[in-house]
């Protein structure tokens, strides 16, 4: 959680790891350690309370108290965007990363396969900034509700991997430095199509041959029963009866 100094005391929340037992209420608050000055203060459980039927694993969180407001800088041209607590009037600048570089290759590496949408090195004029921040890339519509990877070059060179759905147009990451990102798609929308048309069509084949095969079998199993029982006549009857089914048709 993330306030500005002087600003209304923000609520603090919670989440649950699995939902309560029908007919189940929590009760009391959570708390933090007490100072108003800039710095990370710890959330406890406080006066929290689930009741006897759960064993509770609680898990401290934290309040950042910041100088700066929440603010957000956009980059004209390519409509990427940082929000975070930072200096007001900070901008953003996004420059295309080339294929041929070794931070697009590094990047790639990382992404192992799918469909490479963009790549851009992705800079914050804010020198400074508390707690971490959210950068949203614009992609393609189609790719609206599915899930999408971004791949990170850390400023150590380690590649970090998220996984985002596309929402109203935006993927978002939330990290803790302006670096380097290239988002990817697993699959493109517009290629899945024509694929699962073409596992359809082989499904349907695969069904056909083995009913054929399935039907050849059944018959080789039945006329070796009857000459293996020793049903020689009744199956020279048969095969006159098939005989005179196929001439009429």
């Amino acid at each position: 959680v993330m306030m500005t100094k002087g600003s209304a005391e923000p609520e603090l929340t919670y989440h649950l790891s699995e939902p309560l037992i029908e007919g189940n209420t929590v009760i009391g608050s959570l708390a933090r350690t007490s100072g108003n000055e800039v710095g990370e203060y710890t959330v406890t459980r406080g006066t929290l309370d689930f009741g006897t039927n759960y064993n509770i694993n609680f898990v401290d969180g934290k309040l950042i108290i910041s100088n700066y407001t929440l603010s957000e800088a956009t980059d004209a041209s390519t409509g990427i965007s940082v929000s975070g607590y930072f200096n007001a009037g900070s901008t953003v600048q996004a420059d295309v990363i080339g294929a041929d570089s070794s931070v697009y290759k590094a990047l790639e590496s990382g992404a192992a396969w799918g469909k490479i949408l963009l790549a851009y090195n992705i800079k914050l004029s804010a020198d400074a900034f508390d707690g971490d921040i959210t950068v949203k890339i614009p992609v393609d519509s189609k790719y609206e509700g599915k899930q999408i990877a971004v791949y990170q070059q850390k400023s150590n060179g380690a590649v970090l991997t998220y996984k985002s759905v596309v929402t109203s147009g935006i993927v978002s990451v939330v990290t803790d430095e302006c670096t380097q990102f290239m988002v990817v798609a697993d699959k493109d929308p517009d290629a899945a199509g024509k694929t699962s048309v073409i596992i359809v069509i082989l499904k349907t084949l695969l069904i056909i041959v083995l009913v054929v095969v399935g039907i050849g079998l059944v018959l080789a199993l039945f006329f070796f029963g009857m000459v293996f029982f020793n049903k020689t006549e009744e199956l020279k009857k048969i095969i006159k009866y098939i005989k005179r089914i196929l001439r009429k048709k």
